[in-house]
């Protein structure tokens, strides 16, 4: 544990990196509605080395059909990827974003990665893929098979300056846990807040104080009993959105703290609904999935939610533990399919043909001869209106999600394995609320840390109810629960009183490298939690 604590953003340098960023926007899937588009020229010219899906699925055929459908899921990722990372600071900006071809393609690399994974069930899971959608040398191969130097220095390029800044955030991390572990220890300072009752013992040893608000960051964390690796990297884990803000400043403002949905709802007639980092992935019917934003409200001590899809918003209403949610219906939604494939390949004449039965020179949609091989090729889509059935969908049972995934597979290799707490299904909360006596509860997908002041802070598992008499967020401390009221300004109401936070301080290593805890026990007074930029 300590080397991967201390050492993994050296190690792995510029490749995690990489990492990284696959799993912080993986999730952020967008189909087009019309195939008018085909008719556009490519922009922008990158674009026209793209190899066809049906070239890569080809390429990466081997005698083993699970080898295959390894590579091929790997292999789409992989270019997916490529067009995000050609876009630079475009892709994080909802302000530019992608242009419609770049957001048609790779949403084609998409669409044929989904069908492969449904195809069979043990396609579903990550591991399915064994590391193709990752491993730099298979990215590296990629490279080598499809693309100029050109378009590979603009890959690696775009974000350069986004990684550097990301680089020094690692390195400061590491400077940061490193500090907790130099210096010689002091008898801890007796604290003398008006919201303070009393601190540890005054035989506890505290290490010297930290340099800097990133270091104090990594100790609140690693101490208040989250995993350690999920703390580095500026807490990476639990907070994506916080991360690409900090790595891309252009990135779009990131929501305010407040309650959120996780996990995958699924029922009858096809219907799944897949909740994922700032938005929400629909499937109804023969419909391809589709992203859409949705809206989160308490009406009645109940939860609602309500996604921008066409021609009707759809609404559900989430049951009292948030396992599973239903709406009125039947429902007619407007989505798309894939009707075809477009060669890309045109006539002299300007009609499309084939590239293996065109009889005389080919060229693409900018009227420019090209090779017959050429990859200009793309899947077709065609607008779909279906009627599905009454919306009546559960977690309980349902396939693994793709934020989970990526979540699993990140916690993994930065814990060395271990995947620690999962994310309950249902409605979580995100941010920091913070009082004026001090308290403060900073939410993430699997605990909520509660805090009296900077230093003194202690993570326990939470749920969230809305049972239609009382809507509140359930916090499972052991020797103190403590429920949190929604109030109407979108604050939390904690109730009156005073509070001890059995907080700790990181005061070493042992022979197996885990750390060592002194005790830091302080005490705030209860108070309205509002919304808050920072911890007090």
């Amino acid at each position: 544990m300590q080397r991967s604590l201390l050492e993994w953003s050296l190690d792995l340098g510029q490749s995690m990196t990489t990492r990284k960023l696959i799993f912080v926007k993986a999730a952020a899937v967008i189909l087009i509605t019309s195939s008018d588009l085909a008719a556009q020229a490519l922009n922008p010219s990158y674009l026209r080395e793209m190899p066809p899906v049906e070239r890569v699925l080809s390429d990466q055929q081997t005698p083993d059909t699970a080898e295959t459908a390894a590579r091929q899921m790997g292999a789409l990722l992989q270019l997916k990827k490529m067009i995000e990372d050609a876009a630079g600071p475009r892709f994080f900006d909802r302000r530019v974003g992608l242009t419609p071809d770049e957001t048609r393609i790779r949403q084609d690399y998409y669409t044929a990665y989904y069908r492969i994974s449904q195809s069979k069930e043990e396609y579903k899971n990550f591991t399915a893929m064994r590391g193709y959608d990752i491993d730099p040398r298979f990215r590296d191969e990629i490279f080598k098979r499809y693309f100029s130097p050109a378009f590979r220095a603009q890959v690696e390029n775009a974000n350069a300056a986004a990684n550097g800044r990301t680089q020094a955030r690692l390195q400061a991390d590491k400077q940061a846990a490193e500090a907790m572990l130099k210096g010689p220890s002091s008898p801890a300072p007796v604290v003398n807040q008006p919201n303070a009752a009393s601190t540890q013992a005054a035989s506890a040893v505290r290490p010297t104080p930290p340099k800097n608000a990133e270091e104090r960051a990594m100790r609140r964390c690693i101490s208040s009993g989250r995993l350690p690796a999920t703390c580095t990297g500026n807490q990476l884990l639990g907070a994506f959105s916080q991360m690409v803000g900090q790595v891309l400043p252009s990135a779009a403002k990131q929501p305010p703290p407040g309650p959120e949905i996780a996990g995958v709802f699924e029922g009858a007639g096809g219907w799944r609904l897949d909740f994922i980092d700032g938005g929400v992935l629909v499937n109804c019917s023969v419909l391809a999935p589709d992203q859409h934003s949705y809206t989160f409200d308490f009406k009645n001590n109940r939860a609602a939610i309500v996604i921008d899809t066409t021609p009707r918003p759809l609404v559900f209403t989430l049951g009292p533990d948030g396992t599973n949610m239903n709406g009125p219906g039947p429902v007619v939604l407007d989505g798309v399919i894939v009707t075809g494939y477009d060669s890309g390949l045109r006539d002299a004449s300007g009609r499309p043909v084939d590239a293996a039965t065109a009889t005389g020179p080919v060229y693409d949609n900018t009227g420019q001869r090209v090779s017959r091989t050429a990859n200009t090729g793309h899947a077709t889509f065609g607008s779909k209106t279906v009627t599905c059935p009454a919306p009546s969908l559960s977690s309980k049972g349902a396939r693994v999600g793709v934020q989970t995934m990526q979540t699993d597979l990140l916690k993994s290799l930065f814990n060395d394995g271990d995947k620690g707490p999962p994310t309950p299904p249902g409605i979580r909360m995100h941010g920091i609320f913070a009082a004026s006596t001090g308290f403060s509860a900073q939410f993430f997908p699997e605990s909520v840390i509660l805090g009296c002041g900077p230093d003194a802070a202690r993570a326990y598992p939470y749920t969230v109810s809305a049972d239609g008499t009382r809507a509140g967020i359930k916090i499972d401390a052991p020797d103190h629960p403590l429920t949190l009221a929604f109030a109407s300004n979108g604050s939390l109401d904690p109730g009156s009183g005073s509070y001890q936070v059995h907080g700790r301080i990181v005061v070493g290593q042992n022979g197996d490298g885990d750390f060592t805890f002194a005790p830091l026990e302080q005490t705030c007074n209860l108070g309205l939690l509002a919304p808050s930029k920072a911890i007090p």
